[in-house]
């Protein structure tokens, strides 16, 4: 159980259908904060304050968690204070992405150089080791161009995700960046 006013919760969405079409919902998350990106990106702390810091440190643990095998990123949503009740502090999480060295969770997945491309760009913190050490890749490299926009890649070029490919990502190598979602924008899918 984690400590009062630590906790991290990821909301979960349902299928709604309405004529032929389907649609996700999510829960409203009022005060919305980008943290990170699926593709290294990580907020300023000078913008977001300290929530951000916590943010990369989970992230960090569930590399550390995991044996080395994922990370839980493109972390967005706001840290809820209650002034009245430590109990209902929380940080409240949605739409997160895992890369892992498997690439099993779907377009957003970029694999190992979406765990690279984060440590290359995460600095340990004083949310980060608070057990011991955590383990990290032992020479991380960008291997993205990085925004806070979630990136996704499709099918065919998946082959290019692994660290021992030596194909460097922009936004301008079409079609390995299949998407870029703006949350910001009114773009669709």
């Amino acid at each position: 159980m984690c400590e009062y006013g630590k906790e991290i919760l990821i909301t979960k969405g349902s299928v709604m259908g309405r004529g032929s079409g389907k649609y996700m919902v999510e829960p409203l998350i009022r005060y919305f904060t980008k943290f990170t990106s699926n593709n290294g990106w990580i907020a300023n702390e000078c913008d977001v304050g300290w929530a951000v810091l916590a943010m990369e440190a989970f992230s960090h643990y569930t590399y550390y968690r995991s044996g080395g095998h994922l990370i839980v990123c493109d972390l967005q949503g706001r840290y809820r204070h209650n002034q009245y009740s430590r109990e209902k502090c929380r940080f409240e999480l949605t739409d997160v992405a895992i890369c892992s060295r498997s690439r099993i969770y779907g377009p957003t997945d970029l694999g190992e150089k979406g765990i690279e491309t984060f440590f290359a760009n995460h600095r340990c913190n004083k949310f980060c080791n608070f057990d011991g050490h955590w383990a990290r890749p032992r020479s991380p490299a960008v291997w993205f161009e990085t925004s806070h926009h979630t990136s996704m890649v499709n099918t065919e070029t998946a082959n290019l995700l692994s660290t021992n490919n030596k194909a460097r990502f922009t936004s301008s190598l079409t079609p390995i960046y299949s998407h870029t979602y703006d949350s910001d924008s009114s773009d669709s899918w």
